[in-house]
């Protein structure tokens, strides 16, 4: 295989590996010493094909992989995780069905989980997995045992989402993740306590989902929130969003129906607005005269994008 480059000994490995045969796992071990970064990731990849506990043991047992790190997306390749040597660090990625957080006890080196959940959800498993770097769950009516994030000390990136209907209290769990720079957070509403928001003092990407906000009165303000995303169910009203998040320099827009932009000059430092809606069109008027990278839809039909000036910088997703 060493004598083919990267690319065409990957391409032989994904073809080999693609037809799911037992008998040609010998040779697959055989190309696991390859660790090519393209070869490693073929050989990952072809393990969805074969019955799991097999191929772990024959093929990816000894191999490198890429930097010993695999991502997993089957909750049957989870149990035979143990049988790979070289692993460094283990990324849980499962997009499809309901998964118990118990799908994670005897994973080795976890630092990244992505899970749907449902019902009443402890947090305290997760405790058993101190180098957590990501913790992304979606789908809880609640969430219990919060203070445990606070075993894990690299948390870097936390998504907690709440089912259609539910809302959060309080925000106050934020205390215990005091290095979270990335936070994604469904379930707010008018009667959250989001006074926590403004205490972490890393906080640089945040994003909103679902309730509708009703705009930004009372909110604590994050010196440090560079970037907002928001998708939410209902009309985002971005009144006060400057006292909120005054050195915002990018705000995203998905599907998120905004009836008034023009709270958005507020943000001194706005330099990148995007707007990830095909057939919902805004009036985009209120920006005549700004200076920014406006990324969106062609098709969608905003009103008052000839006017906008030189000094916006268009970007159509659909060109």
């Amino acid at each position: 295989m060493l004598e083919l480059s990267e690319e065409a000994a990957a391409e032989v490995v994904e073809g080999v590996a693609r037809l799911g045969a037992a008998g040609d796992l010998p040779w697959l071990a055989a190309c696991a010493r390859d660790g090519r970064r393209a070869v490693q990731e073929a050989l990952v990849d072809g393990w969805r094909r074969h019955e799991p506990r097999g191929y772990a043991e024959a093929v990816l047992a000894g191999a490198p992989l890429v930097d010993g790190a695999i991502t997993v997306g089957d909750p049957a390749q989870v149990p035979h995780l143990g049988a790979l040597r070289h692993l460094t660090a283990v990324s849980v990625v499962i997009g499809a069905g309901v998964q118990p957080l118990s799908v994670l006890a005897d994973v080795p080196h976890l630092t990244w989980v992505t899970l749907k959940v449902d019902g009443e959800v402890s947090l305290a498993p997760l405790a058993d997995h101190p180098r957590l770097e990501a913790v992304e769950l979606e789908g809880a009516d609640g969430y219990a045992d919060l203070d445990r994030l606070g075993e894990l000390p690299g948390l870097a990136y936390l998504h907690l989402g709440l089912a259609p209907g539910r809302a959060w209290k309080s925000l106050d769990f934020l205390a215990h993740c005091p290095n979270v720079e990335s936070l994604r957070l469904s379930g707010l509403d008018d009667a959250t306590d989001r006074s926590a928001l403004g205490r972490l003092e890393n906080l640089v990407h945040v994003g909103f989902f679902a309730h509708p906000i009703g705009g930004f009165a009372g909110w604590p303000t994050s010196e440090s929130a560079a970037s907002l995303h928001f998708a939410l169910s209902g009309e985002l009203d971005l009144t006060g969003i400057a006292d909120f998040a005054p050195n915002a320099g990018r705000i995203g827009l998905h599907d998120t129906r905004v009836a008034d932009l023009e709270p958005l000059l507020d943000l001194e430092w706005l330099a990148e607005l995007a707007i990830y809606d095909e057939t919902d069109p805004l009036d985009l008027t209120p920006l005549t005269g700004a200076s920014l990278r406006l990324t969106l839809f062609r098709s969608a039909g905003h009103a008052g994008v000839d006017g906008l000036g030189p000094g916006v910088e268009l970007h159509y997703l659909d060109d």
